[in-house]
C-alpha cells in the first residue's frame, strides 16, 4: 500500500496500472493527432470527458481544422454548460468563435468578441474585433473601446 484515497487504498500495483493505462492513451491521442486522424483523437476521449470545457475546445479545433464545422459546434455544444458554470476556459470561447465564424455567422462572432474585451477588457479580442472591421470602421470602434475603458 502506497497512500489512501477518499476511495480507499491506494497499492503500488494499481498505481503502476493506471499510469501505464494512461500514458498508452496519450501516445495514441499523439499518434492521433500527428496523423491527422480526427476521428482517432475523437475516439480517445470519453463521452464523459468531452463534456469539459477544455478538452470539447481540443476536439472542435481539430474538427474546424478538417473542415467539419458543424461537428465542431456540436463538440463545443456538449461542454457549454460546463463552460458557463465552472470556471474560466479561455480556448473554449476562442475555438467557438471560430467555429461561428466559420459557419459565415460573422456578426455573432464579433458580437462575442466585443463581449469578451467589454468583460475582461482583453485586446487580444478587442484587435481580433477591429481587424475584421470595414475600412475607417475600426476608428469609431476604437474610440467606442477607448470610452468604455475610460469608463
Amino acid at each position: 500500500m502506497i497512500g489512501i484515497s477518499t476511495r480507499g487504498s491506494i497499492f503500488q500495483e494499481d498505481y503502476d496500472a493506471q499510469r501505464h493505462a494512461r500514458l498508452i492513451q496519450s501516445a495514441l491521442t499523439d499518434i492521433a493527432d500527428a496523423l491527422g486522424d480526427v476521428d482517432g483523437y475523437v475516439a480517445r476521449y470519453s463521452a464523459e470527458e468531452r463534456a469539459n470545457p477544455a478538452i470539447a475546445a481540443r476536439v472542435a479545433e481539430r474538427l474546424l481544422a478538417a473542415g467539419r464545422v458543424d461537428e465542431a459546434l456540436a463538440a463545443l455544444t456538449l461542454a457549454e454548460t460546463g463552460s458557463r458554470k465552472r470556471g474560466h476556459w479561455p480556448d473554449w470561447r476562442r475555438v467557438h468563435i471560430e467555429v461561428v465564424d466559420a459557419q459565415g455567422r460573422l456578426v455573432d462572432a464579433q458580437h462575442e468578441r466585443w463581449a469578451i474585451f467589454e468583460q475582461g477588457l482583453d485586446a487580444e479580442y478587442l484587435r481580433a474585433f477591429l481587424k475584421r472591421l470595414p475600412d475607417f470602421d475600426d476608428e469609431d470602434a476604437e474610440q467606442r473601446a477607448l470610452a468604455y475603458v475610460r469608463s
